[in-house]
């Protein structure tokens, strides 16, 4: 025969149970969201890469040292932001300062949410 207590007792180790595996999904998703602040991090951190200069008549000779912003689908040839449209790399529009790629960097995010977007620094290598 059960009784009132042995009810009670499965149901409160039920709800124990259910409690410990809620606890340890929030873990995780604790654990996830640690990772992608981490990712989010490095991907707004700009890095600096060097390229070549090939053509001067393919970069804008007046601004050869700045920031970029890229996007990173490929970062072994990330394309940039030319103010219109994607572009190859060296034909991007490239900024004097990170404040001001900063602020192109919040457009493209509004416009493309989720989209793995960087800010890097050109710097030209003769």
């Amino acid at each position: 025969m059960i009784t009132i207590d042995d009810e009670l007792t499965s149901r409160l180790q039920c709800m124990e149970n259910e409690q410990n595996r809620l606890n340890e999904m929030l873990a995780e998703v604790q654990e996830l969201d640690g990772k992608i602040k981490h990712i989010k991090t490095t991907l707004s951190t700009p890095k600096e890469i060097p390229s070549k200069r090939v053509n001067s008549a393919l970069i804008n000779p007046s601004k050869t040292d700045g920031y970029v912003v890229c996007l990173m689908f490929n970062p072994k040839s990330p394309v940039e932001w030319s103010g219109k449209k994607w572009q190859i790399h060296g034909k991007g529009k490239c900024y004097s300062s990170s404040e001001q790629a900063s602020q192109c960097l919040i457009t493209l995010q509004k416009r493309w949410p989720g989209y793995p977007f960087q800010i890097i620094k050109r710097s030209m290598v003769t």
